[in-house]
C-alpha cells in the first residue's frame, strides 16, 4: 500500500490490500475515514478481501466508503 500525505487531513494512496494495512492506517496516521473508489474488477485484479478490510475497518472505528 502506497499513500502520500496531501493536507493535514487527507491521504491518497492505493486501496489498502489487507487488513493489516487498515491497522496500520490507524496506528500511524490515525485514520478515521476511507473512500474506496475501486471498480470491481480492480479488487479482483488485485485479489482484494474487500469483506476482510471492511470488517477490521468496523472493528477499530474506521468508516469505510466505497464509490467505484
Amino acid at each position: 500500500m502506497n499513500y502520500k500525505l496531501i493536507l493535514d487531513n487527507l491521504i491518497v494512496g492505493s486501496q489498502p490490500q489487507k487488513p493489516e494495512d487498515i491497522d496500520h492506517l490507524r496506528e500511524e496516521q490515525n485514520v478515521a475515514y476511507i473512500l474506496n473508489l475501486q471498480q470491481d474488477k480492480d479488487v479482483e485484479f488485485w485479489g482484494i478481501d474487500l469483506q476482510s478490510i471492511v470488517k477490521r475497518c468496523k472493528e477499530i472505528g474506521i468508516r469505510h466508503m466505497r464509490r467505484p
